[in-house]
């Protein structure tokens, strides 16, 4: 995840997916997704990932945290040609 360590910003992740569910999911089980508060104000995952690690990953409780963190945004992707080339040129 990109970030500057004691800056804190919001975290956009449009294709990193396989990245972002592995983090989001072992920070909940271990009960410490508070770390990426300290990173990140908000992060922004895609619907995909929402749904790869909170609808397919049903009622557990490492689950239910990661659903009620108000500062976990979902959003849609608009323009996938553009998220590709930006994936491109940060070397993603």
């Amino acid at each position: 995840m990109r970030g500057v360590p004691g800056n804190r910003h919001s975290y956009r992740d449009p294709l990193g997916a396989t990245q972002i569910t592995a983090v989001l999911i072992g920070l909940a089980k271990i009960g410490r997704l508070d770390l990426l508060t300290k990173l990140y104000e908000n992060i922004y995952i895609p619907w995909s990932v929402y749904e790869e690690v909170v609808v397919k990953g049903g009622r557990r409780p490492s689950v239910e945290d990661i659903d009620r963190a108000k500062w976990i945004k979902k959003v849609k992707i608009k323009d996938r040609a553009a998220v590709n080339l930006l994936v491109s040129e940060l070397g993603g």
